[in-house]
């Protein structure tokens, strides 16, 4: 998946914790995204709203215990949001 912001591939990467997580910088894809997770994955995820993502109305998203990173990208890679 493309953020449509900054058109850039959206990567799965560890927190402070060593949790997958993945950060998208606008509401559009946020939304559409949690939506696409929830209903077409039955992923568990949670979400937190960092100040520096409230200008675009980002999130991050956080997988605690989830599946390997290698298998949340592969999820990630499969949606076709913002890309022709």
């Amino acid at each position: 998946m493309i953020d449509y912001e900054t058109k850039k591939k959206l990567l799965v990467e560890l927190d402070k914790e060593g949790e997958p997580m993945l950060i998208v910088s606008n509401y559009g894809d946020a939304d559409a995204l949690d939506d696409i997770l929830s209903d077409e994955f039955d992923l568990d995820f949670s979400s937190s709203f960092p100040e520096y993502l409230d200008e675009k109305g980002g999130r991050i998203f956080h997988f605690e215990g989830a599946r390997s990173i290698k298998d949340l990208q592969s999820i990630i890679d499969s949606i076709t949001l913002n890309e022709e």
